[in-house]
């Protein structure tokens, strides 16, 4: 059975093409909006993400120059005349 002839035997039944397209048409809104939900909430975590990952940057370069002011620190009363 071919799609010609399931066409015609549907359009035999006045409607039911119709019917099913707005069945169809109801299903892919329904999952557009599903998918839109899934969507929105995987920006929120991707956005909660790069905040995360930008905070462990500066954490990170805060943490180096606290090692370099340190080792600074360390050189300058090594070589300091008072002790």
């Amino acid at each position: 059975m071919d799609l010609q002839s399931i066409v015609c035997s549907l359009d035999r039944y006045s409607g039911l093409i119709s019917a099913i397209g707005l069945i169809l048409a109801a299903t892919g809104l329904l999952l557009t909006l599903y998918y839109l939900r899934l969507y929105q909430s995987q920006l929120r975590s991707d956005k909660n993400e790069q905040k995360r990952l930008a905070w462990e940057r500066i954490l990170k370069l805060l943490h180096q120059i606290a090692i370099w002011s340190a080792a600074a620190n360390l050189s300058s009363a090594t070589h300091s005349p008072f002790i």
